[in-house]
C-alpha cells in the first residue's frame, strides 16, 4: 500500500467501482458535505468511478461544475460511443475540470485503488501524488476496465503494468478506525460484499435490477436518469446521516439540505 501517512480523522468513506454511475456518488458527496459530515480533512477512498468522486470531493469544485463536467462526458459517450473511447473522453474532461493544485488537495486524503499486474500481481492504494498529471494518470489507471476502456488489457503506470482497481478492490477502505462503504449498486444484490453502509436500496426500495445498473455503468443512462441519480444520492446520504451521525454535528451545518 502506498499511503501518505495516517488519516487525520477516525472515520472515512470508501466508494465502490461503478463506471458511469458516478452521478449517484456525486449526490452523496455533495449532501454529506452540506451536512458537515464529509469534511475537507475526511479521508475518502475509491475504485474506478469511486476514485473519481474521491478526487472530486477534495477538488473544491462546486456541484454544478462537477455535474456539468460529467454530463459533458456522458453526451460525448452517447454521440461517439463508449467502448475503447472512454479513456480519451475521461482524460479530456479531467484535464479541463480539475484545479492546478489537485495533487496537493488529495495528498494523504484521497486513496485510489489500482491493480498491479506486473512485476507482481497485487492490489494497491495510492494516496501520494507528485503533480496534477500524476493524479489524472492514477484516476485513469483506477478506471482502466480491460479492453473496454481503450482497447487494451492494461496500461503503463509508475514503471509497472496496471489495470482497473475495482477488479481486486471493489470498495477500498480508508486508513481510519471506521470506513463507511458506499456502493452505487443495490447492496441487496451484492451478496458477496458485506458491511455496505449506503447504497440505492439501503433506505428505499430500488426498482432497477443489477442488469440495468450494469448497463448504465458501461453506457450512460439518459440525462434525465443521471440527474435522478444525483437526487437519489442526496436522499440516501441524508437518510444515512440522520441515522448515523450525532444530531449536534448535523446542526452545526444547519441540518443539511
Amino acid at each position: 500500500m502506498d499511503d501518505a501517512g495516517r488519516a487525520r480523522t477516525d472515520y472515512g468513506f470508501g466508494f465502490s467501482a461503478g463506471g458511469l454511475l458516478f452521478p449517484y456518488f456525486l449526490g452523496i458527496s455533495e449532501q454529506l458535505q452540506s451536512m458537515n459530515v464529509l469534511l475537507p480533512e475526511t479521508p475518502v477512498a475509491g475504485a474506478s468511478a469511486g476514485s473519481i468522486i474521491a478526487v472530486c470531493a477534495k477538488s473544491g469544485l462546486s456541484e454544478e461544475e462537477l455535474l456539468v463536467a460529467f454530463l459533458d462526458l456522458a453526451r460525448d459517450c452517447r454521440q461517439g460511443g463508449t467502448r475503447t473511447r472512454l479513456k480519451s473522453v475521461l482524460r479530456r474532461v479531467l484535464e479541463t475540470a480539475l484545479p492546478d493544485d489537485i495533487h496537493e488537495r488529495c495528498n494523504g486524503r484521497a486513496h485510489l485503488a489500482v491493480t498491479r499486474l506486473w512485476p507482481e500481481f497485487t492490489p494497491q492504494t495510492i494516496s501520494s501524488f507528485r503533480s496534477r498529471s500524476d493524479v489524472i494518470d492514477t484516476l485513469l489507471t483506477s478506471s482502466h476496465i480491460p479492453y473496454w476502456f481503450d482497447g487494451s488489457l492494461f496500461t503503463m503506470y509508475r514503471s509497472g503494468i496496471y489495470f482497473d482497481g475495482g477488479i481486486t478492490n471493489f470498495i477500498p477502505s480508508t486508513p481510519t478506525d471506521v470506513c463507511y462503504r458506499v456502493s452505487c449498486f443495490p447492496s441487496q444484490q451484492l451478496k458477496t460484499f458485506k458491511d455496505i453502509s449506503l447504497s440505492p436500496d439501503t433506505f428505499e426500495q430500488w426498482p432497477y435490477d443489477m442488469g440495468t445498473m450494469l448497463g448504465w455503468a458501461f453506457e450512460p443512462a439518459s440525462e434525465e436518469m443521471l440527474l435522478r441519480l444525483v437526487e437519489k444520492g442526496k436522499r440516501d446520504a441524508r437518510s444515512w446521516a440522520l441515522a448515523n451521525v450525532p444530531v449536534e454535528q448535523l446542526q452545526l451545518a444547519g441540518g443539511g439540505r
